[in-house]
């Protein structure tokens, strides 16, 4: 059996095949311009199928009748995710976040969104806020699509209906390539540059120059990739849906939550079922506690547009109102000759009528009850948030201090100004005035006792002398001698009372005009004169 020969396929410049030796028999040089040929053919062939095929996607004019947005909203609330991201109370919040152009910072929805869905997809990322996401999130999109084969929303779009295509295509031999990430010959980086955040960094913008079909759509691939590639969400996905690994057992615990959810109707919380039909069969949709409905035809069908009819509760009672009212009407008489086209019309109208006031009933029962609750919550979360905010402002612009003052308040009153009283001390350790010794007390002075008990009551030399008895000695020294007379009468009465009193100073000083209070604090002793 003879050796298969290696084919070796080398992309160069038109110059290197030529100085290729015998050797190179198996080398299959394709230079650069063969490269980009086979590109833009296979490109120009599947232009042509599109135009062949032709199927517009319809766009919507409102944010609220994107069905992305109600897929994304509706991922958020199924998957627990509505606390967890800050400001965002409803979903007019966030139909609100994806229009607005400038971030709302701290707090923005859309970036408190981003972080979210990127942390469930980057569990080891640390640090991520409203600052940074923009960066991560632009390598996480890049990483994607160069590496990952799956198919993205900046992709080309698949032709319409390519499961259905008939006999006039199957014979292509160029059909295969239709469904391909990248075109015949296209390099794996060029996918890249189809990255909305990279190409709107290029023209200097960021997050909030994309317009709200480009955040809707960047939003929706995100909530695809968690839904396959993030943990924790498969996680959920797998309890809703009893998909244990091999050899696992659920729990008592796990079993009885089962057990109630059977019993309230509720078996599976992830599921989205229609709340029921209208005269038109079109299916009624409702996401999450509020008010909003939506309507769509058959979901598997294309083209099926999604619609909201009602967002507040005035707006539901008058849809009620109108269901329940079809509901109530008489069907058309059946004829007694009435052909198969006419029995068959009416047989659809009864239908109708019975489906419409089905709907109204379940609408009354479990949508009503539920949407007013919902608006009170978001009622008070709203009142919550506006009060925060006035205390904030009122706080910027307020010039006292909100605390109490920890200053014991003085209620002695004794008739000498505020000026003229000294300075309380400070604390432990102050270099206060009242532990200077030798300081003279001064008329009118009021000392403190604990400063008083701590130099020993204020007994300098067995005389203590406090106030009243300072300005006695000051009116009544006359000459020394009768100065020392007083002094020394007054070691046993005068020194017990003034420790009872507790106001003398450090030391007594005998002094009759200004200047014995500067000598004393000079160190100089005090200056006595005569009359």
């Amino acid at each position: 059996m003879s050796a298969q020969p290696k084919i070796t396929l080398r992309v160069g410049s038109a110059n290197d095949g030529a100085g290729a030796s015998a050797d190179d028999d198996d080398v299959v040089v394709i230079d650069s311009a063969t490269s980009e040929r086979r590109v833009a053919e296979a490109k120009a062939r599947h232009e042509a199928d599109l135009r062949k095929h032709a199927y517009v996607e319809p766009k919507e004019d409102r944010v609220s009748d994107d069905w992305q947005v109600a897929y994304v909203w509706a991922f958020i609330v199924k998957f627990g995710l509505l606390e967890r991201i800050r400001r965002l109370e409803c979903l007019e919040d966030f139909e609100r976040c994806l229009t607005q152009p400038v971030a709302n910072r701290p707090d923005d929805v859309f970036e408190g969104v981003l972080v979210k869905f990127l942390s469930n997809l980057k569990p080891g990322l640390r640090n991520l806020d409203c600052t940074n996401v923009q960066a991560h999130l632009s390598s996480y999109i890049t990483e994607h699509l160069h590496y990952s084969p799956e198919f993205t929303v900046w992709d080309r779009p698949w032709p319409a209906h390519e499961d259905a295509r008939g006999p006039c295509c199957s014979d292509q031999p160029n059909r295969l390539e239709l469904g391909r990430l990248r075109y015949a010959g296209e390099e794996p980086i060029e996918r890249t540059k189809r990255n909305p955040i990279r190409q709107v960094e290029e023209r200097g913008g960021g997050l909030f120059e994309l317009d709200w079909r480009e955040r809707a759509a960047l939003l929706r691939q995100l909530v695809d990739w968690q839904l396959t590639h993030s943990d924790a969400v498969r996680a959920v996905i797998a309890r809703e849906y009893k998909v244990e690994p091999k050899g696992r057992k659920r729990t008592e615990e796990e079993k009885k939550r089962d057990a109630d959810r059977k019993a309230n109707g509720d078996v599976n919380s992830l599921a989205i079922m229609p709340l029921g039909h209208d005269r038109a069969r079109n299916r009624i949709w409702s996401l999450d506690s509020s008010a909003r409905l939506y309507r769509s035809g058959n979901p598997f069908k294309r083209p099926c547009p999604l619609t909201a009819i009602c967002t507040t509760r005035a707006e539901l009672a008058a849809l009620t109102a109108s269901w329940a009212e079809h509901g109530a009407s008489q069907p058309p008489p059946a004829g007694k000759k009435a052909s198969k086209a006419d029995a068959a019309a009416r047989r659809k109208v009864v239908k109708g009528i019975e489906e419409e006031a089905a709907l109204a009933k379940r609408v009354e029962e479990e949508v009503m009850g539920r949407a007013e609750k919902e608006e009170q919550r978001v009622a008070r979360q709203r009142k919550r948030v506006e009060d925060a905010n006035r205390l904030l402002l009122s706080a910027e612009v307020r010039s006292t201090r909100t605390r109490r003052s920890t200053r014991k308040v003085d209620y002695t009153y004794d008739g000498f100004d505020d000026e003229d009283e000294q300075p309380r001390r400070g604390g432990r350790g102050d270099a206060s005035h009242d532990d200077v010794p030798g300081r003279p007390v001064l008329p009118g002075e009021r000392r403190s006792a604990r400063v008083s008990g701590r130099n020993g009551g204020g007994s300098v030399g067995g005389s203590t002398v406090d106030d009243d008895d300072a300005r006695s000695v000051a009116s009544r020294a006359t000459d020394e001698d009768g100065k020392r007379k007083r002094d020394d009468d007054d070691d046993g009465s005068e020194g017990g009372r003034g420790h009872a009193n507790g106001d003398d100073d450090d030391e007594g000083v005998d002094w009759e005009n200004g200047d014995a209070r500067n000598g004393a604090r000079d160190g100089g002793g005090s200056d006595m004169s005569d009359d």
